[in-house]
């Protein structure tokens, strides 16, 4: 950066600055409650970055609490790309994250989870073989988190009438209070993490 006459910085955030340990923990706690208690959990999200963290996050936790039969759903229309694309570039993952992409071991589990048919993802919600694997109760990864365009938006109106039901922000970009207001009243347990 010496000598530069511009820098342009985006998406900033106070995130780092805080412990992911305790954000996952709870967003796993609140997710396995949720689920126990026959509810769904809708994550609102992109389809590349903190995603790969959640799912792999939340499939341990689904293990651990006897939940295997919970699928999990990711969907978007990058979806499949995303996932693939995720195993074969690792100069933005954690150094020991970056040592698997070298040796024959995926970096993150995402993809024994679909092999094991624990992870589905789809193109959207109108895709004929979404209709087929949909079960309840279930977690959904879907964009997006402003929660103003793409299948979210479909999910929020599906199960925002039942209290059982879980919507977990995580995008620091979005503030959780004008991102849900389109949609109020809601039934449905909101947890900004």
């Amino acid at each position: 950066l010496q000598d530069a006459d511009i820098l342009i910085l985006t998406n900033l955030t106070n995130s780092p600055l805080s412990n992911p340990d305790a954000s996952l923990g709870e967003f796993c706690s609140h997710t396995i409650q949720t689920l126990k208690n026959e509810g769904n959990v809708l994550v609102p999200c992109y389809p590349c970055g903190m995603v790969y963290d959640l799912i792999e996050c939340i499939a341990g936790q689904l293990t651990a609490a006897n939940l295997t039969h919970v699928p999990i759903y990711f969907i978007s229309p990058m979806a499949e790309e995303s996932l693939a694309y995720s195993n074969i570039l690792g100069e933005w993952l954690t150094p020991n994250k970056q040592t698997k992409v070298f040796v024959p071991e995926e970096p993150f589990i995402h993809s024994s989870l679909v092999r094991a048919g624990r992870l589905r993802h789809f193109t959207s919600v109108s895709h004929p073989a979404f209709n087929e694997a949909y079960k309840t109760p279930c977690v959904i990864f879907t964009s997006h988190p402003s929660l103003r365009f793409g299948d979210v938006v479909h999910f929020i109106q599906l199960w925002g009438q039942s209290s059982k039901n879980l919507l977990v922000m995580t995008e620091p970009d979005f503030p959780c209070n004008e991102a849900i207001s389109p949609f109020l009243p809601l039934a449905m347990k909101i947890h900004y993490i």
